[in-house]
């Protein structure tokens, strides 16, 4: 079976962050794969640093409660909470069910922060929500990866060391509101590269 990662979190009416690219492409993602059949894997967004290797266990039993043995997770990363406990789930998925964990890749700031990036040594991988080592050692347990575009499969393979496929997703768009209209045209710029304009 294909589940799919969901946040489960607060929603504050008027936060102009619950419709930013951030939030609204996870959302649509979901909605369409659960559309097409896969089930929702809720991820409850929360940042507990010290949380005992107890209560995460009860937490991750809950979570996986559904997951049949060679079931397969689509982990929509980032996601913003301690890093342990998405280590901890991968481990689990794995280890008990024999299961896959693919990771689709919204963003990986390392390529946007490149000196921030290369100036954390420091930073605890698996304890601090914004490090900058994370997703090296957390992709590198993923099965596969998914990303949006060609140079963005290309940027990671020359970032990291990952021995899995990366597959090219390719452009999607975002759920409209039934009455909104988007009018937009196709063209090509100098690089021969397709420029949408809104």
């Amino acid at each position: 079976m294909l589940w799919v990662s969901r946040e489960n979190r607060a929603f504050v009416a008027g936060d102009v962050n619950n419709h930013t690219a951030l939030f609204k492409a996870r959302e649509d993602y979901s909605a369409d794969l659960i559309e097409a059949g896969a089930q929702p894997f809720d991820v409850f967004i929360y940042y507990w640093r010290d949380e005992s290797e107890e209560s995460l266990s009860s937490r991750l039993d809950g979570m996986l409660a559904g997951f049949k043995p060679g079931d397969t997770l689509i982990l929509q990363l980032p996601l913003f909470i301690r890093p342990l406990n998405l280590k901890r789930l991968i481990e689990r998925i794995h280890a008990n069910y024999g299961g896959k964990v693919i990771g689709l890749v919204h963003d990986y700031y390392p390529l946007w922060h490149i000196e921030a990036a290369q100036a954390d040594t420091e930073s605890d991988p698996w304890l601090d929500q914004s490090s900058y080592r994370t997703y090296p050692a957390l992709f590198s347990m993923c099965d596969g990866l998914i990303v949006h575009s060609e140079r963005y499969k290309e940027a990671l393979q020359k970032e990291l060391n990952f021995k899995g496929p990366i597959i090219t997703q390719g452009p999607f768009s975002y759920h409209l509101a039934p009455n909104d209209h988007l009018n937009f045209q196709v063209k090509c710029n100098d690089d021969n590269e397709f420029l949408i304009v809104v």
